[in-house]
C-alpha cells in the first residue's frame, strides 16, 4: 500500500523537493541498486501534466528524490483533482505497486499572478 502525500504546486515557484525512503518489511533501507524508478503527475482524464523525474539519492540508503524547478512550474496552469505516484521497477524488471502516491492541485501564487 503506498503511502499518501499530498502536495500544491505554487506556479512560478521552486517547491521543497520531496524524499521518499524506501523500506524493506522490517523497515531497514531497501537496496535501490539497478533499480529505475518513475513518477507522473496526471490529470483525472490520465493526462501527463508534469514528468516529476525521480532520482536514487543514495541507492544503499533507499532514498529518492523528487525536485520540481520553478521554471517547470512557470509552465503550468491552475487547476485542481491531480494525481501522483512514484513506482519502482526493480532490476529483475519486476515493477513494484506505488510507493507513494497523493493528490495535487496548482495554484497561482498571489505575488506573481
Amino acid at each position: 500500500m503506498a503511502v499518501r502525500q499530498d502536495f500544491i504546486i505554487d506556479i512560478g515557484t521552486t517547491p521543497r523537493s520531496i524524499a521518499v525512503t524506501v523500506t524493506d518489511s522490517v523497515g531497514d533501507p531497501f537496496p535501490l541498486a539497478g533499480c529505475t524508478v518513475e513518477a507522473l503527475l496526471k490529470d483525472r482524464k490520465g493526462n501527463v501534466i508534469l514528468d516529476l523525474s525521480p532520482v536514487i539519492a543514495n541507492a544503499v540508503g533507499g532514498i529518492i528524490t523528487i525536485t520540481i524547478t520553478d521554471e517547470q512550474t512557470a509552465t503550468l496552469t491552475p487547476q485542481s483533482y491531480l494525481r501522483w505516484d512514484l513506482i519502482l521497477e526493480l532490476s529483475d524488471g519486476r515493477i513494484l505497486p506505488p510507493i507513494v502516491a497523493g493528490d495535487v492541485s496548482i495554484i497561482n501564487t498571489i505575488t506573481l499572478s
